[in-house]
């Protein structure tokens, strides 16, 4: 057949020796992305990899999963532009007001030096000053805040 994958190249190894993975159908995708979604929500990747592999006899690379994870939007776990430049803006706000903040991107807490990280190499980027407080941009629905619990 035209789209099969012949098993001798599957099982080739490059001049370094690394194995390279089949690339799974998409059809094979969709009936494990339910199981997928659920450990991605409270586990890394490489559990979740490693739980399909023993639970399903799935196998697929560290790269493979990424794709996928990415294109049925549950990458989570990387923030994107937007969303820290809603978080700067949300967190000046409320330390006007004499709050902090702790920010939550899908439930996972961010940490503050990835915000102040993020911040600095912005404004080296764009020539920004410290009061561009990125006023347009919308506060997106994966993030959440909160002043953070006093400290005992």
């Amino acid at each position: 057949m035209e789209n099969e994958i012949d098993p001798a190249l599957v099982a080739a190894t490059s001049s370094l020796g690394a194995f390279h993975f089949p690339v799974a159908e998409a059809a094979e995708w969709d009936h494990h992305k339910p199981r997928i979604a659920e450990l991605y929500e409270k586990k890394e990747l490489k559990e979740v990899m490693q739980i399909l592999k023993d639970e399903h006899g799935f196998t697929a690379s560290e790269s493979q999963y990424k794709k996928q994870l990415a294109k049925w939007g549950l990458n989570k776990k990387n923030v994107k532009s937007g969303e820290y430049k809603a978080m700067i803006r949300k967190q000046r706000d409320r330390a006007k007001d004499g709050k902090d903040t702790e920010f939550y991107i899908h439930g996972n807490k961010v940490p503050a030096v990835n915000i102040a990280r993020f911040e600095e190499r912005w404004r080296k980027k764009e020539g920004l000053g410290e009061g561009d407080a990125f006023d347009d941009v919308p506060t997106p629905k994966s993030l959440t805040f909160r002043t953070p619990s006093p400290e005992i």
